[in-house]
């Protein structure tokens, strides 16, 4: 895609003189009108360049284009950047100062580099030279970016008249530049967002959007800061970009600077329930509680007893690299020999089940064991339990999300049951925490039982029993 960008002139420099003399008064007006045009070339989804512009400069001297080249791809790869022109000499320097034609990029970084030419000594006025600048992806060189620079050779007059004034006209800030967004990936707590000062600048105004278009964008901050910090980003990929103003009017837009916004924040169970194999056609998706074992104490006993749960995982992107999945669910009571150890299984449900009509005839099927834990009789609590593996897989639709089951001991020889709460229970019920690269989990304390329990990893209590 090729775009074309331009402007009327907009920023005029203005060299007034006053000379007296015996014979009258002379006025001598000169003035230099600066031309800005822009062309970019960019390929969707693979290496973007920032747009490229015009200056205008005198012969002999060295003229600097500053660049940003952004790695849309998924994966991490090598750019090489290529500057050419038949007419004068070019050199590609990066943001350190260092020489530099390959650049590496992961995936959503940026990186800065200029392209500085030489104009040689004794070019005519209104010469015009094109230089056409490429990046080029190294694993795939069907991948690149292309854009242009332009620039015009003026005449440098030595006339000068005092006083010197020099203004610009109309006096509107310079354009900021917006800074690189946590690294183009943001899992969780407050996104920090930052630009540079511009000059002349009175306030800025920060738009966030959708889409690179900003065909519909929302202003998110308008002040003197050059810091804004967002809360409770939605998931998704934004695109920011931000503008100074003062009262002559505003600046050119800056550059565009995108995050992609994944949720590390607990979610909440979405769907909850019991069944028993001794009321066969009863549903419990409304209780406060959800049983798993094998029960005989009850009036009418329970019998087997099992329970599911269901969390909603889709606003996680099917490519995300997940670190670590952990299930917390909440112990409430018991009934088992005393203090003897357990072990529960998380499996995997293969089959659609509904939190309000399921039942031990219409409950679905279980797949493979996900993951287990040790539970003890008297040992009531939270409990974490990791099922990464499992949750990747429904990330990345490797098999459908129905959920898990919790199941215990089902003999009748060997009663016991484990009673924990539901999403009915506000702040005990069920979470799911998903963590991303460089997003550790907070930090839990590990608790031993006065009765020599573990598996309790949280450092708040549980709620306590009736």
């Amino acid at each position: 895609m090729n775009t074309i960008h331009s402007e009327s002139p907009r920023h005029r420099a203005y060299l007034m003189g006053l000379l007296a003399g015996g014979l009258g008064l002379a006025l001598v007006l000169l003035l230099t009108t600066a031309v800005s045009s822009q062309a970019a070339h960019r390929n969707a989804g693979s290496v973007e360049l920032s747009f490229g512009y015009a200056q205008i400069s005198y012969a002999g001297e060295i003229v600097s284009f500053t660049h940003n080249i952004t790695n849309g791809t998924a994966l991490t790869d090598t750019f090489g950047i290529d500057a050419t022109s038949a007419e004068w000499p070019i050199q590609i320097v990066d943001a350190g100062g260092a020489l530099t034609m390959l650049i590496e990029l992961a995936p959503g970084l940026s990186h800065a580099f200029t392209i500085r030419v030489d104009v040689p000594p004794g070019v005519l006025s209104g010469t015009v030279v094109t230089f056409q600048i490429t990046a080029t992806s190294q694993t795939s060189p069907t991948l690149f970016a292309t854009i242009q620079d332009t620039v015009t050779v003026q005449s440098k007059l030595s006339l000068v008249y005092l006083p010197l004034i020099l203004v610009y006209w109309p006096p509107v800030p310079d354009a900021p530049v917006l800074d690189p967004i946590n690294g183009g990936v943001y899992s969780w707590g407050d996104l920090g967002i930052t630009w540079s000062a511009a000059n002349r600048a009175e306030f800025y105004t920060l738009e966030d959007d959708d889409n690179v278009a900003f065909s519909s964008p929302t202003v998110v901050y308008s002040g003197t800061s050059t810091i804004w910090t967002e809360y409770n980003v939605s998931y998704g990929k934004h695109y920011y970009r931000v503008k100074a103003e003062n009262s002559w009017g505003p600046s050119l837009w800056s550059n565009v600077q995108s995050v992609s916004v994944l949720n590390y924040m607990p979610r909440k169970a979405t769907a909850d329930t019991t069944v028993l194999s001794n009321l066969p056609a009863n549903n419990f998706g409304a209780l406060h509680t959800m049983i798993v074992g094998y029960d005989v104490w009850a009036d009418p006993p329970w019998n087997r007893a099992r329970s599911f749960i269901q969390f909603d995982v889709s606003a996680i992107p099917s490519d995300t690299i997940i670190t670590a999945a952990k299930m917390r669910v909440l112990l409430y009571t018991a009934r088992d020999k005393p203090f003897w150890p357990r072990t529960l299984d998380i499996r995997r449900v293969t089959g659609a089940w509904n939190e309000l009509t399921t039942t031990w005839t219409t409950q679905p099927n279980l797949g493979e064991i996900a993951a287990s834990f040790p539970v003890a009789n008297g040992a009531v609590g939270w409990y974490t339990i990791d099922v990464t593996h499992l949750v990747r897989g429904w990330v990345t639709g490797q098999y459908p999300n129905y959920g898990v089951a919790i199941v215990g001991a089902e003999l009748p020889t060997d009663p016991n049951w484990w009673s924990f709460y539901t999403r009915e229970e506000p702040v005990y019920e069920p979470t799911l925490q998903v963590s991303f690269p460089g997003q550790p989990f907070p930090a839990r304390v590990e608790r031993l039982r006065a009765n020599g329990a573990v598996g309790l990893l949280s450092d708040s209590a549980a709620k306590p029993s009736p």
